[in-house]
């Protein structure tokens, strides 16, 4: 890479999946992006829109009134000095009044929450004991807004596999959640499901209830228990708020404060590390533990054999020698030292007593059947079938009435 190109990313309808890391490079008064698939976006420098934001703050956004949809950004050194250096003075009064606007928020926010406050909290917390107080203090509406933010930025390359359309097992899977929802730890979450064409025994959970299901772990378990105790870990994950309290961590307590009062122009660009964290081993030992004990205590409470959790775990972990899971992400090996976790989740049933059972009416081995007839489901399907709902005012099937996010 030259002097004059930096690593940054695009937003462009005009790129097949909408986003894409890249090369920028200003190139006569022109932004040119390079995407990894040599796709190349361009954006007019001179009446450019620039903004600052982004998990460091210091990511720098170039838009341009006359490209609609289309955002190049970085915060590789030196970009900012490239874009004074290239653009007119429109520019650079933009990035003036930026720093300036820079320095007084630093003075904004901390008058906001108060100098003695911030004192007491610098000098006698870490960062992962303030992430955990964010999360007492920050409403839930913060954690559905990251979610949807992050969710709707993920398409089938993100993902690993298109969304598809599976009647049978969106129902199973409503069914699970339903006799769940009583014994959350939030009582009025929601949760929006979507399943995945992949070979990836896993599943994962954004803030805020988004749920995606692959379905190399509808295959994979051996029955409706198992997967149960799969989405109870993740929802676990989701009620808890440990997604929350790992983007604290990151991304900092000022971008939250944003979120707050509704901007979400802080976490532009930050949609892989959100799906990176959620789906690949992004929480600490202590929040699994606290998933898998909160997860064991939903399906005990709801009548849902908890063994489930404990054999599908064992039953990975006996075929991690083998072929079955070769190339394939499993939620065992995403979720580490799981031998000892089986021993943990069998101790905490023990404790919990005896079980009373309630059957979900679930015919499972139907349920994998119907995923080789499954049909790809296009974004545009997607999302003339949300508008023609709103508009309608249809209500949801009475099995997944109680999982429609709202």
């Amino acid at each position: 890479m030259t002097e004059t190109s930096f690593a940054g990313g695009v937003f462009s309808p005009e790129l097949e999946d909408r986003r894409s890391p890249g090369s920028i490079a200003l190139v006569d008064g022109k932004l040119v992006i390079t995407t990894r698939s040599d796709a190349t976006v361009t954006l007019p420098l001179i009446g450019a829109r620039i903004e600052v934001g982004g998990a460091s703050g210091k990511m720098v956004f170039c838009r341009h009134p006359q490209h609609e949809g289309v955002t190049i950004y970085s915060e590789s050194p030196g970009f900012v000095d490239a874009l004074w250096a290239a653009g007119d003075e429109g520019i650079r009064a933009q990035l003036r009044a930026l720093w300036e606007k820079r320095k007084r928020a630093r003075w904004g926010i901390a008058g906001w929450v108060g100098a003695g406050l911030v004192a007491v909290m610098v000098t006698y917390y870490s960062l992962a004991a303030l992430a955990g107080l964010a999360t007492v203090v920050i409403p839930y509406s913060v954690d559905e807004s990251i979610g949807e933010f992050a969710h709707e930025q993920m398409g089938p390359k993100e993902l690993g596999g298109a969304v598809v359309e599976a009647p049978e097992a969106e129902q199973a899977i409503a069914k699970i959640i339903d006799a769940l929802k009583p014994h959350l730890a939030i009582e009025d979450a929601t949760f929006d499901i979507q399943i995945v064409r992949s070979d990836m025994v896993n599943a994962f959970a954004l803030p805020g209830g988004y749920i995606t299901v692959f379905t190399g772990l509808i295959e994979k378990s051996g029955t409706y228990e198992e997967l149960a105790a799969v989405l109870a870990h993740e929802i676990a994950h989701v009620t808890l708020r440990h997604g929350t309290t790992r983007i604290v961590e990151s991304i900092g307590v000022v971008v939250v404060l944003q979120l707050v009062f509704g901007d979400v122009g802080g976490l532009a660009g930050l949609a892989e590390e959100l799906f990176t964290m959620a789906a690949i081993n992004g929480y600490s030992r202590g929040h699994e533990s606290e998933a898998d004990e909160e997860g064991v205590r939903m399906l005990h409470e709801a009548g849902i054999n908890p063994t489930g959790a404990a054999r599908f775990f064992q039953t990975l972990k006996d075929s991690e020698s083998g072929t079955d899971l070769s190339g394939a992400l499993s939620w065992v090996s995403t979720h580490p030292a799981h031998g000892e976790r089986i021993e943990a989740i069998e101790d905490h049933i023990e404790e919990l007593g005896e079980t009373r059972e309630r059957d979900l009416h679930i015919d499972w081995a139907a349920v994998q059947e119907s995923l080789k007839t499954a049909k790809d489901k296009s974004p545009e399907e997607g999302e003339e079938t949300k508008d023609k709902s709103e508009e309608t005012g249809d209500e949801a099937p009475a099995d997944a009435q109680e999982t429609t996010k709202e």
